[in-house]
């Protein structure tokens, strides 16, 4: 192969007025030589611009040198001979073959010091300093790459030395066929390895501001390189190595959307600058929104970037996006930041106004904490709340509610926002917890009737698995909730729900998301119904399977049988249930007498249950376990001066905790709370269970 090339002999005398600045690229990559060399234009003026290529219009150049020449500098078009690279030298997919053109800029540029700059740069400041740093006798200045050796991205170089060092013929001969080691390393990084075997430590190691090689952000965060994102001062030089571009990944490294900003640049506009008339700048119009999400379930992100198309709504993850975030992404109000790291986040925390706590699933409740620090609202569905900072809260029904203080937040700003915008106090509702209702029950004679969501969703007229809905039942249940503080013989109960949004739930995250979903849903609801100053638990016949903390569960059983030990109990419950069967929750009473019900819609049968519990109630304690059906019996029976207690699942609440069950299994020899459907059943013959059924209304 041919070892020599023709001098161009261009340039002229180097001053500290004149930069001379290299790039090399061909035809495939004009779009990113310019974005590079609008950067550069933006903060540097009397530039001489050498661009060594292969096959690049010359309209190109005659575009772009009239903007140079305007700032006082010249672009110099030098023709490279791809010819000169071997087509057996390797190289790597991101990287061009014309790459290994950098071997012979001291025979291509005539100017005692230059800068090489790659294409997948911008500058980020003035480099007049950086152009004459004191090389102390090293023939090139470069910051070191992630493996150690020297990046070849950015390089100040003194042209002299590498003539009389001969760097041009040593490359080539180190990179010549079959004979050159260099081929089989692992690690072969093109024209990098090519050079730094040839300078070794002949080089002036710079600091890292002169080259951020910001490609390797994801692997350095992964992998623990804690210097890697440690910096004294901003920036100069920003390098988007690997592969990850910002024309061909949507990957949220640093300072990705500054390339972009130098992409939208007009030509025009570098020199508007220049004459004071333009800026990037630029006075902010509208309102950024951040929010970070692991899932792709948001409530009212479109409507939310329909309503302000003034302002720009951030989404940011961890992992990559689905189909249906990046489809989100085509608005042009709505930006995508995928597989973000830390260090990413830092920089668009700082330039979000506000956060939207609107996506399902968990948060890394930091980001939280920031924007709270950071006095910038945090604007939240009921259903999507996530984190124990304050946060302005919304029905999911009521979207045009959050649009409105986010409206107000826009026109006053966030200062006047927290002063004015007042709070809609919701779900003001109090509960005691599972012990202090179990000690007022003992204490007392009182009934006790219990809510969960299965009756909610009844009163407010759907059906359930186990019960259709009736008018009737919703009306009558609906009833109990309103004169709750007005019967002093009963404890109505109701979830200890209300405190979800103050960080003080006790049980498990599925449960927590189950129920800021029910009680969004149902939000107007327990506004309008639940009047009374203090509900019971309706915990105490779920203490166990979706409680986080399960240390005291067991006393909370031992409270529980206390309720009924030694007493002579009557069981009122549904065909499958068998409750106490196969277990030990009702050793300690007297005696037990059955009523077996319809397990399934027993509401249709409520009157004739009614009768037969009246039948066999004298001088005994009723127990009920038969859906909202229990809730009705229980409340009815209360004012006919009988103790009923609505205990629902408490049968499979013992069955878990004896087995320490860590989830909902079910059980195969009676009903199993939640497997509404009773399949796959298999009944333990039982004697004395037989014998304690007074009345068989399935019959």
């Amino acid at each position: 192969m041919q070892n020599s090339i023709n001098s161009w002999n261009v340039g002229g005398e180097m001053t500290s007025e004149r930069l001379a600045i290299v790039l090399i690229a061909d035809q495939a990559y004009t779009e990113q030589l310019t974005v590079t060399m609008k950067s550069i234009m933006y903060h540097n003026k009397a530039v001489d611009f050498y661009v060594i290529n292969q096959g690049i219009m010359p309209d190109w150049f005659r575009k772009v040198r009239r903007i140079v020449r305007n700032l006082g500098g010249e672009l110099y078009n030098i023709p490279f001979d791809i010819g000169l690279i071997s087509a057996e030298w390797r190289t790597q997919n991101h990287i061009s073959p014309i790459a290994y053109a950098k071997y012979f800029i001291p025979r291509l540029i005539d100017r005692e010091r230059v800068l090489y700059l790659d294409t997948d740069v911008i500058v980020n400041g003035n480099l007049t300093s950086f152009f004459l740093t004191d090389l102390k006798g090293f023939p090139v200045a470069a910051v070191r790459d992630v493996d150690g050796s020297f990046n070849t991205g950015v390089m100040l170089i003194d042209n002299l030395q590498w003539k009389e060092l001969s760097v041009s013929d040593k490359c080539l001969e180190l990179s010549e066929g079959e004979k050159s080691e260099h081929w089989e390393l692992e690690h072969f990084n093109g024209d990098q390895t090519i050079l730094n075997s040839v300078f070794q430590d002949n080089w002036l190691e710079l600091d890292k501001r002169f080259n951020v090689q910001v490609g390797h952000d994801i692997v350095a965060f992964y992998s623990n390189w804690q210097e890697h994102f440690c910096m004294k001062d901003s920036p100069l030089i920003i390098h988007y190595t690997t592969y990850r571009k910002p024309w061909n990944s949507s990957t949220s490294y640093r300072y990705r959307e500054k390339w972009w900003d130098f992409y939208n640049l007009e030509l025009s506009q570098v020199l508007a600058h220049h004459l004071g008339e333009f800026s990037l700048q630029k006075e902010k119009q509208g309102l950024d929104f951040f929010t970070l999400t692991g899932t792709e379930q948001f409530e009212g992100i479109e409507h939310l970037a329909s309503s302000f198309p003034e302002h720009r709504f951030h989404i940011a993850a961890y992992t990559e996006f689905g189909s249906w975030l990046s489809a989100l992404g085509q608005r042009d109000n709505i930006y995508l930041h995928p597989e973000c790291i830390p260090a990413t986040f830092d920089q668009l925390l700082e330039n979000m106004d506000s956060y939207l706590n609107i996506n399902h699933g968990d948060i890394n409740e930091t980001i939280l904490e920031r924007m709270s620090e950071m006095n910038k609202p945090i604007f939240s569905f009921y259903a999507t709340h996530k984190g124990n900072v304050p946060q302005y809260l919304f029905l999911r029904q009521e979207l045009e509610k959050m649009e409105d203080a986010i409206r107000l937040f826009s026109e006053i700003g966030a200062d006047k926002f927290r002063q004015t915008f007042k709070q809609e106090e919701l779900f003001d509702i109090s509960v005691m917890s599972i012990d202090e209702t179990l000690d007022e029950l003992i204490a007392t004679d009182k009934s006790l009737v219990r809510f969960g969501d299965g009756e909610f969703s009844l009163i407010n007229g759907n059906s359930i698995a186990y019960q259709e809905y009736q008018e009737d039942l919703a009306q009558e249940m609906r009833e109990i909730l309103i004169n709750a503080d007005k019967e002093d013989n009963v404890l109505v109960c109701l979830p200890e729900i209300f405190e979800i949004f103050k960080g003080n739930f006790l049980q498990n995250k599925d449960s927590e998301n189950f129920w800021k979903n029910e009680l969004d849903y149902h939000g107007r609801f327990f506004q309008d119904i639940c009047k009374a100053k203090r509900y019971g638990s309706a915990w105490i016949s779920r203490p166990y399977i979706n409680s986080e903390d399960k240390s005291k569960v067991a006393t909370h059983f031992e409270k529980i049988k206390e309720l009924f030990a030694g007493k002579d109990i009557l069981i009122v419950e549904g065909a499958t249930t068998r409750a106490g069967v196969g277990n030990d929750l009702f050793n300690n009473v007297r005696s037990i007498k059955r009523i077996i019900c319809p397990s399934h819609h027993a509401f249709s049968k409520v009157d004739v249950i009614q009768q037969a519990i009246l039948d066999h109630a004298a001088g005994r304690l009723i127990l009920l376990m038969l859906g909202p059906t229990a809730k009705i019996l229980a409340y009815r029976l209360s004012r006919l001066g009988y103790r009923a207690l609505d205990l629902g699942h408490i049968d499979s609440e013992y069955e878990w905790m004896q087995m320490g069950a860590e989830t909902k299994v079910q059980l195969k020899h009676k009903h199993t709370a939640e497997f509404n459907f009773d399949q796959g059943i298999e009944f333990i013959e039982d004697e004395n269970y037989n014998n304690q059924i007074v009345t068989d209304l399935t019959k």
